[in-house]
């Protein structure tokens, strides 16, 4: 070493930081897992004007949300893994478990025409708003959901996608037939107007999952009628008809 060189500071900082993960570590170990409940919400309003005129939708959306955040109002936080707002800090997940979005013609809403699966993993939630004993008034997704293109005669040029940023639902479009480059900004559909909360306790995801999937020529359950939010442990199923 020359007598100008001076000693580098690396391994310094990489104890910090080894110790700084230890510790964040430890800490989350203490943390005990907590179970969750399911929350079916209905959303099912009419397009009105645009390239889907006299065409309504419906959405269901599973969220696994941990039953402990609806001890008390207010937005709960979700911050890699851990909620806060819910109680003591603890290891559990607000996570989209199902997301799916089904259409129909206005004067017919019992038969759905098309339906469109998104990828439930791109919607990672960050915070939800919950006002007890089961309403999620707020839901915060952090990116919208990925693209999916329309499968029947009326929607096959048209991209959807889900963005979960307010109080509802929101259902984006845009017309870009197959092959066409750029495609044009995205529009959202006018948002649902009428929203139920029920909780449905003692289900599985796989019951609650098979009783409000979204299929097309299927006349809905009561309960698939809407946007479902999901979490493992108990159920939800909403009641609303048109």
């Amino acid at each position: 070493m020359s007598p100008c060189s001076q000693p580098s500071p690396r391994p310094r900082w990489n104890k910090v930081l080894v110790t700084a993960v230890l510790g964040l570590a430890g800490f989350f170990g203490m943390l005990a897992p907590v179970s969750a409940v399911i929350v079916t919400t209905n959303y099912d309003p009419d397009f009105g004007a645009g390239p889907l005129n006299g065409y309504g939708w419906r959405a269901t959306i599973n969220f696994e949300i941990p039953i402990t955040c609806f001890d008390t109002a207010g937005f709960k936080v979700n911050l890699f893994g851990v909620v806060l707002g819910c109680g003591a800090p603890q290891v559990a997940d607000f996570k989209v478990l199902s997301a799916q979005a089904g259409f129909y013609q206005s004067g017919s809403p019992g038969t759905l025409l098309d339906v469109l699966t998104f990828d439930p993993n791109t919607l990672p939630l960050g915070a939800v708003e919950v006002v007890p004993p089961v309403t999620l008034a707020y839901v915060v997704a952090l990116t919208p959901s990925n693209e999916v293109r329309g499968q029947a005669a009326f929607d096959d040029d048209i991209l959807f996608r889900l963005r979960l940023f307010g109080p509802t639902a929101e259902l984006q479009y845009r017309v870009c037939p197959t092959g066409v480059s750029p495609c044009p900004d995205w529009t959202t559909a006018p948002s649902p107007t009428e929203t139920t909360f029920v909780r449905q306790d003692g289900k599985t995801f796989e019951q609650v999952f098979a009783q409000t999937e979204l299929r097309v020529g299927a006349v809905p359950e009561p309960g698939s009628a809407g946007l479902a939010l999901l979490a493992l442990g108990a159920g939800l199923a909403a009641t609303r008809r048109r």
